[in-house]
Formats: C-alpha cells, structure tokens, sequence
C-alpha cells in the first residue's frame, strides 16, 4: 500500500490490480463459453444427428484435450507472479535536489 503512494507521488501509477481483474474475467467467462458450447454440442446431437460424429471425435480425444489444458494454464496461472515489486530506482532521494 506504501509502495502505492509513493510511486503515485511520482507520477506513475501502476494499474496491475485492475489488469489482474479484467484477466481473470476473461479466464472466467472463456470456461463459460467453453461449458456453454459442451452443452449445445450435446444438444445438437439429439436434433441432429450427423453432428454426432463431433461429439464421438471429441470422445476420444478428451483425454489428450484435458492434460492440454491443464499444461497449457498452468504456467499462466501463479497468483503471486501478478504482482510487481515495488522498485524506485528511478526517483530521486529526498535530500538531494533534481
């Protein structure tokens, strides 16, 4: 919270809290969209049934499509690599002038 302050005494403020939500919205809402569009493939099965052959594809590469997800947001998904230390090297001490 100091480092805040301080760095906005500055001039620089740092937005990462307000980037850290708007990327987690989109994580959240891609898996809502992934789950909605589970729902409609297995709804349009039953409607039509030549769509069942991307149901049965799907089938058989859940496995590969799950251990590719799991490797593929792993690295993406450390809470503390969000936020930045707070660094000012660039600002100058107090008892010496600019």
């Amino acid at each position: 919270m100091l480092c805040r302050v301080l760095v906005s005494q500055f001039g620089y403020y740092d937005m990462w809290e307000v980037f850290s939500v708007a990327r987690q919205a989109k994580f959240f809402m891609s898996i809502c969209v992934c789950i909605q569009l589970l729902k409609i493939i297995k709804f349009t099965n039953v409607i039509i049934p030549k769509m069942s052959l991307m149901t049965r594809v799907l089938a058989k590469g859940c496995y590969d499509l799950l251990f590719f997800g799991i490797i593929f947001v792993m690295p993406h998904r450390h809470p503390n690599a969000i936020q930045p230390p707070c660094v000012l090297a660039s600002a100058a001490p107090a008892d010496r002038p600019l």
